[in-house]
């Protein structure tokens, strides 16, 4: 009988920790925001971040070679954006996190495409960057990251 219970434990704990996995956390969001903010600049990086976009989120452009014609013609010279280091949360378990980032310039300096890719209607406006003057919160702008539970994790792009 307490080997019955103790298998039951065990399972109920790896349940558990299944239900669990795919939840983040600001140290992980972080890092799949630097990632592609960075590859964004990187000419080296032949999908130039599109990877690191959810799936859902790509349906903001036509496809992805409309994503790379974008990225291509932005001026990354301009756009220069470091994570902030506070103000980083996660809500709902851990489903989303949102960083927080100071961009110089903004919103001059941020290709159009990151503030409202061609996909955005006026009713349901996508943007991979959301820029704010918030002095209450550190930085200018944030991005989501987003832990599909057992699914994919990136960058989603938001609504407004």
């Amino acid at each position: 009988m307490k080997a019955d219970k103790r298998a039951l434990v065990l399972v109920l704990l790896l349940l558990l920790a299944a239900c669990a996995g795919g939840r983040g956390d600001v140290a992980t969001a972080r890092s799949l925001a630097e990632e592609y903010l960075s590859q964004l600049a990187d000419a080296t990086v032949a999908d130039r971040g599109w990877a690191r976009l959810l799936p859902d989120s790509r349906r903001a452009y036509a496809d992805e070679n409309e994503y790379l014609t974008l990225v291509a013609s932005a001026d990354w010279d301009s756009f220069r954006w470091r994570l902030v280091g506070e103000g980083d949360y996660c809500e709902d378990g851990g489903v989303y996190c949102v960083v927080r980032l100071d961009v110089a310039g903004a919103p001059e300096s941020v290709p159009a495409f990151l503030l409202e890719p061609p996909g955005s209607r006026p009713d349901d406006r996508f943007s991979t960057l959301r820029l704010d003057d918030d002095g209450e919160v550190p930085g200018n702008a944030e991005i989501i990251v987003y832990f599909t539970p057992g699914g994919p994790r990136g960058i989603l792009l938001g609504g407004g």
